[in-house]
């Protein structure tokens, strides 16, 4: 697989093209989706644009998660405290410029659908897991958390 010089690693570019063909059956996906400035960039931005039901049962937990818009951080290592908070950063970027583009439409906030985040990470331990405050996701699959609400 031809990576491109903006890609760090073939998992990186692996993980981006595979959600991006799970994905697409069901909306709009953007690899490398600018956030803010040039150097901070998502890797998968998913908008959910069709409801197929039965496709989205065969993709399972991936077809559950992709609801709405999605902003999916894949890792080939454990997550770091640091990579976290850029995840979070991210979220909260698109939500703000969402908020200015409202504005500029002059609609209300409430009018936003924010942007969920989904990191995948192949292990989260305890102890990280305490430090960021998640908590199980309800209802899914073992290995599922939600950080705090803000």
């Amino acid at each position: 697989m031809k990576t491109s010089p903006d890609v760090r690693t073939r998992h990186d570019e692996w993980s981006k093209r595979a959600l991006s063909l799970w994905l697409k059956e069901l909306g709009d996906v953007v690899l490398d989706a600018r956030i803010a400035g040039e150097s901070r960039r998502g890797d998968v931005l998913f908008t959910e644009r069709r409801k197929r039901a039965a496709y989205r049962r065969k993709l399972g937990t991936l077809g559950e998660l992709a609801h709405g818009r999605v902003l999916f951080e894949p890792f080939r290592n454990p997550l770091t405290v640091p990579e976290l908070k850029s995840c979070v950063l991210k979220a909260v970027d698109l939500e703000a410029r969402d908020a200015r583009a409202a504005r500029r439409a002059k609609l209300p906030l409430s009018t936003i659908d924010g942007t969920a985040l989904c990191v995948i990470t192949p292990t989260l331990s305890a102890d990280f897991a305490a430090a960021a405050s998640t908590t199980p996701l309800p209802g899914s699959a073992r290995g599922l958390y939600t950080l705090a609400k803000m």
